[in-house]
């Protein structure tokens, strides 16, 4: 005797079967960072442009801190380095990314900008931030990462970081030598994960 499997809602529709005994099943995949947009929980979020100046030294742009209840995913860094003064002696900047700091130190107390990306959402991302200055600095932390990025342009790196309630993230910029003046900016997409 077969087995015959139905659908469960009284129609009668039964599952069909090849004739290699696979199921007929159909499928949609979605984009879980499409799905937070939809959702109101995509953000980008970023210091704007800011000033630095020194020779070859390190300054804080960026901190954020999960203050929420629920993980953020980090799924790329947009690094910008603006204008630059003359007699710098390289066409690139240098980034470091700290896992971890417990706060930004000699910053401006000014909040990052906070941007959902479903213009129809109010919410926003739960986080404490700050951005920074010249001579900016971080308590703690652990360096994961120091890309590089090109004078003039906008730099595009995709990450997977997960940001669980109470972990942080910090990023610094490093002048390049020669440096008297250079603006810099930093932007994060980024999503609350919210499981369905």
């Amino acid at each position: 005797m077969a087995t015959i499997i139905e659908d469960g809602t009284g129609t009668g529709y039964a599952a069909k079967v090849d004739a290699t005994g696979r199921f007929a099943v159909e499928a949609v995949s979605k984009d879980e960072y499409n799905e937070a947009t939809t959702r109101g929980e995509s953000y980008i979020v970023n210091s704007g442009y800011i000033t630095y100046t020194g020779d070859s030294t390190t300054s804080a742009v960026l901190f954020l801190k999960n203050i929420g209840d629920t993980d953020i995913a980090l799924i790329r860094y947009n690094l910008s380095v603006k204008s630059v003064s003359s007699g710098v002696t390289e066409d690139y900047g240098r980034w470091v990314f700290y896992r971890n700091p417990s706060n930004m130190v000699s910053g401006t107390g000014t909040e990052i900008n906070n941007n959902n990306l479903n213009f129809g959402s109010s919410n926003t991302l739960s986080i404490e931030s700050e951005k920074g200055q010249n001579g900016a600095s971080f308590n703690g932390g652990t360096a994961y990462g120091s890309p590089l990025s090109e004078i003039g342009k906008t730099t595009f790196i995709d990450a997977a970081i997960l940001i669980p309630k109470g972990s942080s993230l910090g990023i610094s910029f490093v002048t390049p030598p020669n440096n008297t003046s250079i603006q810099v900016a930093i932007g994060l997409n980024m999503y609350a994960v919210i499981e369905d």
